[in-house]
């Protein structure tokens, strides 16, 4: 009965457990002064797997993910997907959020990617007049990269990488998130 409960606590909504690795994304979130609503888990059960959340921070729509490390490939993988109505999987759209956050953690190192949807559309990651894509790779300023390509992507990807105790962190946020809502620190 007490576990039938729980179950059901669970499928409702109460005391949902996140992810450790959400957590400390929204705590640095929260840290700069950005509001971020408690996150709805997508309703695809493989989305579990990278943390699939959506939820509002800022008052702006975003989707959130947790990157994979990989064993062969340095940098992280992480997937950019959703399945509608039950059917086939698609890239995200810019039209489904404003930012795409992306948290990685590696070898002691912690920080995520604040990606404003308009970036990742002129990139070719969300679709909209482009095919768009499933999944792609981050890559944290501590990754060494092994190809031009790598390399090249990670200088992008910079501007829109945030740690704690990062100075270019409150950038990150006030740059993506413009005009939202700031709460105020006593």
């Amino acid at each position: 009965m007490h576990r039938g409960l729980c179950l059901l606590c669970l499928c409702l909504g109460f005391g949902m457990a996140f992810s450790g690795t959400f957590k400390r994304c929204r705590a640095l979130l929260e840290e700069h002064g950005v509001s971020v609503t408690d996150p709805v888990a997508d309703s695809d059960p493989k989305g579990a797997a990278y943390d699939a959340y959506s939820l509002q921070v800022g008052g702006k729509q975003c989707a959130y993910r947790t990157a994979k490390i990989t064993p062969t490939k340095n940098g992280a993988f992480v997937t950019c997907w959703k399945r509608p109505d039950g059917g086939a999987i698609v890239p995200l759209t810019a039209e489904d959020l404003h930012t795409l956050l992306v948290a990685v953690e590696e070898a002691g190192n912690f920080g995520m990617f604040v990606f404003p949807a308009q970036d990742l559309l002129s990139k070719g990651i969300l679709s909209g007049g482009k095919k768009g894509k499933l999944s792609f790779r981050v890559y944290a300023p501590w990754v060494v990269t092994e190809s031009a390509q790598a390399a090249a992507t990670q200088a992008w990807q910079r501007t829109f990488f945030a740690q704690k105790d990062s100075t270019s962190a409150l950038q990150v946020f006030d740059s993506v998130e413009g005009q939202a809502k700031r709460a105020r620190h006593n």
